[in-house]
């Protein structure tokens, strides 16, 4: 098993638990992150982490919202690489970016998916995954009441062929044939929209 190459700075266990955390997620997924696990790679006693996070719980919380932070970057860059393209491109560029986050990272992508539920600012954090698919929906369907209740199924269908990919039925398949399962998602969620004929 790994342990820290370098001493934490005084003051800074926290981020070192939660660093340390994010390798733990990518080796073994959500089960594998663990305080005491975290503290022994650190070289510090659990009772110095549980100063920092009450349970294991909260250190996954912890976790989960950098890699919120994570997929959120991968988004931005997914949608920057179509900017100024029209709303089908930029569809299309935000399901790409999702499932290349999981299919580089399906550990993490465990950890980002399981258990939590949805963001209390999904609304209103800049970069959100439901925050850019309903703003993509408010151009979608202008006059739509609730945009939420829009971007839901599109949400839905994304996950769904990304979580098959990464961690359900169709995780041994190769990624060819995985990303032929995303370019065949998008292009239905794009004509249930009436983008595409």
């Amino acid at each position: 098993m790994k342990t820290v190459d370098r001493p934490y700075h005084h003051g800074n266990l926290r981020n070192e638990l939660i660093r340390v955390g994010l390798e733990l997620a990518s080796e073994g997924g959500l089960n594998a992150v663990g305080l005491r696990e975290a503290s022994r790679r650190i070289g510090v006693s659990p009772s110095a982490a549980y100063r920092h996070f009450e349970s294991q719980a909260d250190l996954v919380q912890a976790v989960r919202n950098r890699l919120l932070e994570s997929m959120d970057e991968k988004l931005q860059f997914a949608l920057s690489e179509v900017e100024g393209e029209d709303v089908v491109s930029r569809i299309r560029a935000l399901g790409v970016g999702y499932f290349k986050f999981a299919l580089d990272n399906p550990k993490q992508f465990e950890v980002f998916t399981f258990v939590f539920p949805l963001a209390e600012d999904w609304a209103t954090a800049s970069g959100r995954p439901m925050q850019i698919l309903t703003s993509l929906m408010k151009e979608v369907k202008p006059d739509a009441e609730d945009l939420f209740a829009e971007a839901v199924p599109v949400w839905a269908a994304f996950h769904g062929a990304t979580f098959l990919c990464t961690l359900g039925s169709l995780r041994n398949h190769s990624d060819e044939e995985k990303w032929a399962v995303q370019e065949s998602t998008a292009d239905l969620v794009i004509r249930g929209l009436n983008l595409i004929p």
